[in-house]
């Protein structure tokens, strides 16, 4: 929630030079239709290659992951400090420094006095809708509370009376024999 409010306030003011990933776009997308627990559609997202490749993931050596199989791992995998060490040092060479696009950096010197004004407002509207959400779910917490001690004491007064009612029976059935 706070990267789509950070990126919607930067995209007001720089929207020629904020691009959200596509992997974000598409997480964005499936949980405003709720489908956050769309397996098939998370893949998907998963899977795309539209972002640009991360040079750092595939250069990683420490291999740790050859000593499991698919019923579990082999044996007990090692991860002493000097272990970890080890892979450290056998991948660190290999690693590059992740490349930034220039339209990553919110530049705002750029910004007029107008702009800043637009941006406090539309950020004080949000605290102001999020205020109110808190206060309705706080007064919703409270009915459901108040709701659930009634329920408590309406189950007790039944069971209250069910077992008035077997005492009664049992006391009939008594003067009947």
């Amino acid at each position: 929630m706070a990267m789509n409010f950070i990126l919607g306030v930067g995209m007001t003011v720089h929207d020629e030079r904020l691009h959200p990933p596509w992997a974000f776009r598409g997480l964005l997308r499936l949980f405003l239709e709720e489908r956050g627990g769309d397996f098939d559609a998370i893949m998907s997202i998963a899977s795309d290659k539209r972002d640009p490749f991360d040079q750092v993931q595939p250069k990683y050596h420490g291999n740790w992951w050859l000593a499991f199989t698919p019923t579990g791992p082999k044996d007990i995998p090692d991860y002493s400090p000097l272990a970890i060490v080890k892979y450290w040092e056998k991948s660190k060479g290999l690693t590059k420094g992740v490349t930034f696009p220039r339209y990553t950096a919110l530049n705002l010197s750029e910004l007029t006095e107008d702009e800043f004004t637009h941006a406090f407002a539309s950020a004080a509207d949000a605290l102001r809708f999020i205020e109110s959400e808190i206060s309705n779910t706080y007064n919703h917490l409270v009915s459901l509370s108040g709701s659930m001690d009634a329920l408590k004491d309406l189950s007790s007064r039944i069971m209250k009376l069910e077992s008035d009612r077997a005492y009664k029976l049992k006391l009939a059935e008594a003067q009947l024999q």
